[in-house]
């Protein structure tokens, strides 16, 4: 693998060839030669790793994720994040992984090109689509890549305040270099375990801007032929129809009439769903029935409708070639099962369109909508439970969070409506309980939180 070592506390780089199998393998023994388990997430001395495979500018979707490697200050352990197809569009800058050490004294943006690498330090925010992200201008994020470029911003606000919280997202975003403008549709997320915040708060680094000429490392992965053979020697058909056979679900099922995770995930899952912060699991197996039929009328449907029935708004994550189409997009909104689930039925929020503003609002924070779910339904369930109570979360009223007691039609906007009073007094730390867990995780902020309020507890 050809690495860039990034040394932010000289800032100095070099780059070497280092044998490896890919990121993954690389960034574990870094992790290993560093005795990151004894280094706190944030330590500047705790390496961030970023690469992509081998077999990267092929015709073969899939190879082209992204993947980090990091200490996560979520969990306190070594985390792989993957991110969507950005490597076909890293890979032009000829670096297979760039390992970043270090702090830079002011936030900087690494890019990385055929022609070079540079840092520079940030200076004004742009906005594209709803998203703010830290970009020395729009102009040198394209002449210094060349051809074809992508962004990969830290979050939340993509950046600011994953100086400050403890769940800050990776995103890329495509970049059109001919024109110098972000191309906003296809974003693509690597947030699990908080590597934005690990890359932001530990090293100072808000953005990378990466592209450039080179391509495919080797010839084989553009040869169809030869794939094909491989292919059938092992499946006894051609590539593209294994691909589709493997990848049903994720593009169209025509036996449900649906696909993506989002539209298969409901009528497959049914009462297995996990509903009010996994309330559901004690639930009669009638009661949980009940709650999914009004979830598949109410949230499911009117996805379904406009994705499949009435139009199909179907895209990649801008992995070259790739057939799947995977991205599902309701009115410019791409629609994956996890994060609308997380802020919808585990919250309890039945109705699809207040799902898509939470989620939309977790994005542009560049927040992990997931662990966004988690804790609006921690903080929900304490409030129903009378640990806490509303004011002192910082929100104007009570959720609707027994499953028993709720109402969809009604009770889904009220809880929606708090939630996003959550999730915003999270990124302002409007109270104190929302400054300890935004600061420290919810696991953390409940043991203080035992503390304060003991006689509760």
């Amino acid at each position: 693998m050809r690495v860039l070592r990034l040394d932010l506390n000289s800032n100095s780089w070099k780059i070497e060839d280092t044998a490896a199998q890919g990121p993954v393998t690389l960034g574990v023994r870094i992790h290993n030669e560093a005795k990151t388990w004894n280094l706190d997430p944030l330590d500047p001395s705790a390496p961030f790793i970023l690469g992509m495979g081998p077999f990267i500018g092929g015709k073969m979707p899939g190879f082209h994720r992204l993947i980090a490697v990091f200490k996560s200050p979520m969990t306190r352990t070594l985390h792989v994040a993957a991110l969507g197809g950005a490597a076909y569009k890293f890979m032009g800058a000829g670096i297979d992984a760039v390992v970043i050490t270090g702090r830079a004294r002011k936030p900087v943006v690494v890019f990385m090109s055929s022609d070079g690498i540079e840092l520079k330090d940030t200076d004004p925010v742009f906005e594209y689509g709803g998203y703010h992200a830290p970009m020395p201008s729009r102009s040198t994020s394209s002449t210094r890549t060349g051809t074809s470029s992508l962004s990969i911003m830290q979050g939340p606000w993509l950046w600011a305040q994953a100086l400050s919280t403890y769940n800050g997202a990776l995103v890329s975003i495509d970049v059109n270099p001919a024109k110098g403008e972000f191309r906003p549709g296809a974003e693509d997320f690597a947030a699990r375990g908080g590597p934005g915040t690990a890359l932001a708060m530990g090293h100072n680094v808000v953005g990378i801007v990466a592209g450039g000429t080179y391509r495919a490392r080797y010839a084989k992965v553009t040869d169809m032929d030869f794939i094909n053979k491989v292919m059938i020697e092992s499946f006894k058909k051609p590539f593209r129809q294994v691909m589709d056979e493997k990848t049903v679900k994720y593009r169209f099922d025509p036996s449900m009439g649906t696909g993506g995770t989002f539209g298969v995930n409901y009528p497959h899952y049914r009462e297995l769903l996990p509903l009010f912060g996994y309330k559901s699991i004690y639930l009669p197996r009638e009661v949980r029935i009940q709650h999914v039929e009004a979830i598949l009328r109410l949230f499911w449907k009117p996805f379904n409708d406009e994705v499949f029935v009435k139009s199909k708004s179907w895209y990649n994550c801008g992995d070259f070639g790739c057939s799947v189409v995977c991205k599902k997009v309701w009115r410019g909104k791409k629609v994956d099962y996890e994060p609308f689930h997380a802020m919808g039925p585990f919250i309890g929020n039945y109705i699809f369109e207040e799902a898509v503003p939470l989620v939309d609002l977790i994005d542009q924070y560049g927040l992990d909508a997931i662990e966004m779910g988690h804790v609006v339904a921690w903080v929900f369930d304490t409030i129903e439970h009378g640990l806490l109570r509303p004011e002192e979360v910082g929100i104007s009223d009570k959720p609707i969070f027994d499953p028993m007691k709720f109402n969809p039609e009604v009770d889904s906007h009220k809880n929606a409506r708090l939630a996003k009073e959550v999730i915003s007094g999270f990124i302002e730390k409007s109270s104190e309980v929302l400054r300890l867990i935004a600061e420290n995780g919810i696991r953390v902020a409940a043991r203080k939180l035992d503390e304060i309020f003991h006689d509760r507890a």
